[in-house]
């Protein structure tokens, strides 16, 4: 018993010192969003991307997966940053600029901008992705998650089935009426 705890001691030593990976501590973000709606019946989605203080690298792109006939309009943000957009695209995404001067705009640690866009879908959890610039290395951190945005429209067989639940639920609700006479 002795010498399997011992052995698995070691091959648990030896695989944290030659192919075990760690994790990545040092690209450290928050991602929040506020939706609500708009005259015309729009719904405006606005995202705060905060680069915390204690992270070491800029943030440099921030993709949003969102639903193909989402149609976003009125695209904004703050930073000044380039977007990545079209009608039937499955996701948008805002990357810093390159300037004259071959600088970029990235999101320093500390700082915070605010992106959004209006649409005709409502809310539902869709997948983003945030990607930093380690200016030092070969390796960027990147951030990933889930967080509200443009729903898909749903497939014709889940409206059947919500159509045919409502209609189960009307007729026990007749039905209830009627014996209640």
């Amino acid at each position: 018993m002795r010498l399997r705890r011992m052995c698995g001691a070691a091959v648990a030593a030896l695989l944290l010192a030659v192919g075990g990976t760690t994790a990545r501590g040092d690209f450290l973000t928050n991602l929040s969003v506020v939706q609500d709606t708009v005259p015309g019946g729009l719904f405006r989605y606005t995202y705060t991307l905060t680069n915390l203080a204690s992270s070491t690298e800029p943030v440099s792109l921030f993709q949003l997966d969102v639903s193909t006939d989402a149609n976003l309009q009125s695209i904004t943000n703050t930073l000044g940053w380039d977007v990545t957009y079209s009608p039937g695209s499955s996701n948008i995404t805002w990357t810093s600029a390159i300037l004259p001067d071959f600088t970029t705009n990235d999101l320093a640690p500390g700082a915070s901008g605010v992106f959004s866009f209006q649409t005709i879908r409502g809310p539902s959890a869709q997948p983003y992705l945030l990607v930093g610039n380690n200016p030092v290395g070969p390796f960027s951190g990147s951030n990933e998650g889930m967080i509200s945005g443009p729903s898909a429209v749903p497939e014709p067989s889940s409206a059947s089935l919500l159509a045919l639940g409502a209609a189960g639920v009307l007729f026990a609700r007749r039905r209830l009426a009627r014996g209640a006479r």
